[in-house]
C-alpha cells in the first residue's frame, strides 16, 4: 500500500503504525482519522476502527465500520472486530444479522456470546428497555419520523425482545405497509425460522415463515421487471428508467412476501407502470393483477405522496 502514497501520507501512516504497535490508542485515532480522510481503503479502515474500539470509542467505532461493513463480513478477523463493536453498542439485532450474514464455523459460539450481551445488558438497563419496548410496541401511535426513531432504538433490544414487538407490529392494523415490510425483512436477516402472522395490503391476515422467503431484491418478480425495465427503457430513457428501478424497489417491498405468488403477467405489469409514468392512458380492468398494482399505487400515494 506505501507505494501508493505521497510523503504526507506515508508519514501519518508511519505515526499511526508505530502508535498501535506501542499501543497508544489516542495518538494512533489521531493519525488515522487524519490519514483516512484522504485514503478511505479498507486497510486504513481496520486500522482506524481497531483504535477506536481499544480507545473506548465504540460509537465512533460503528459509524466509521458502516464505511465496510461489507467486507468485514469476509474476513474472520474483521468480522470478531465487528461484533464486538455492535455488542458493545448494544446492537442486538444488527449483531445477529450480520452473524447471519457471515456464517462462520464458530456460528453457535458466536451466537452465545450475543445472548450473554443482552443478558447482561438486560440486567444493567431493565427500566431502559421496558421503556423502549414499549415504545416500539406501540409504534403506530407516532408519526413517521418518531416511528422510525423508535424502530431504530428497538434494534438495541435483545433479539427476542425485538421479535415479539415485531410479531405484534405485524398485525397491528395501524402500522404503515412500509414498516411492515421493514420488520419482515429484519425477521428474515435474523433467520428467525417461525410461522408469524401478518397483516397484508388488503387488510387480510396471512401467515409466513420470513427466514425461508427470499428478501424482495431477491425475488424472481423483482429480477424479471428489472430486466424488463434494463431492456425496454435504461438505453433510451436513463431518467425513466431510474425512476422504474426505485418504483420496482418500493412496489415489490409492499407486495411482499406474496410478490411471485400473485405477480402472474410481468409485461403487463411495467407495461402499466411506463404508461403512469409517461402519462399515457393506463388500462383499466377488472384484471386480478391489475386491481392489485391500483392498490399498490394507492398506498404508495397515501404514505409517499407525489412518487
Amino acid at each position: 500500500m506505501a507505494e501508493h502514497l505521497n510523503d504526507e501520507q506515508s508519514q501519518l501512516l508511519q505515526e499511526a503504525q508505530q502508535a498501535l504497535d506501542q499501543k497508544n490508542w489516542p495518538q494512533a485515532v489521531a493519525s488515522l482519522e487524519e490519514l483516512y480522510q484522504s485514503v478511505s481503503t479498507l486497510a486504513i479502515n481496520y486500522r482506524l476502527v481497531t483504535a477506536l474500539f481499544f480507545d473506548e470509542q465504540y460509537q465512533l467505532a460503528a459509524d466509521f465500520l458502516d464505511d465496510y461493513l461489507s467486507d468485514y463480513v469476509t474476513e474472520p478477523t474483521y468480522f470478531k472486530l465487528a461484533l464486538e463493536i455492535l455488542l458493545k453498542n448494544q446492537h442486538f439485532v444488527e449483531a445477529q444479522e450480520l452473524l447471519n450474514l457471515a456464517h462462520p464455523s464458530e456460528y453457535e459460539d458466536y451466537l452465545q456470546t450475543i445472548r450473554q450481551a443482552e443478558k447482561e445488558a438486560a440486567e444493567q438497563m431493565a427500566v431502559t428497555f421496558e421503556t423502549v419496548a414499549r415504545q416500539f410496541y406501540h409504534l403506530s401511535d407516532y408519526d413517521l419520523a418518531k416511528q422510525e426513531e423508535r424502530y431504530l432504538a428497538a434494534r438495541n433490544l435483545p433479539v427476542d425482545t425485538f421479535v415479539q414487538g415485531a410479531k405484534y407490529l405485524l398485525i397491528d392494523p395501524f402500522t404503515s405497509p412500509v414498516m411492515r415490510v421493514t420488520l419482515m425483512e429484519d425477521l428474515h436477516k435474523l433467520a428467525w425460522s417461525q410461522t408469524i402472522s401478518y397483516r397484508w395490503l388488503d387488510d387480510e391476515t396471512y401467515e409466513n415463515n420470513f427466514a425461508q422467503s427470499p428478501m424482495p431484491i431477491e425475488s424472481s418478480a423483482y429480477q424479471g421487471l428489472d430486466k424488463i425495465y434494463q431492456d425496454q427503457v435504461a438505453h433510451q430513457d436513463p431518467l425513466a428508467w431510474q425512476y422504474l428501478q426505485d418504483q420496482n424497489r418500493l412496489e415489490i417491498s409492499l407486495l411482499y412476501p406474496r410478490q411471485d405468488e400473485l405477480l402472474t403477467d410481468l409485461p403487463r405489469w411495467a407495461k402499466r407502470n411506463q404508461d403512469r409514468y409517461y402519462q399515457r392512458p393506463v388500462v383499466k380492468s377488472k384484471d386480478a393483477q391489475d386491481q392489485l398494482q391500483d392498490l399498490v399505487w394507492q398506498k404508495i400515494n397515501a404514505f409517499l405522496p407525489g412518487i
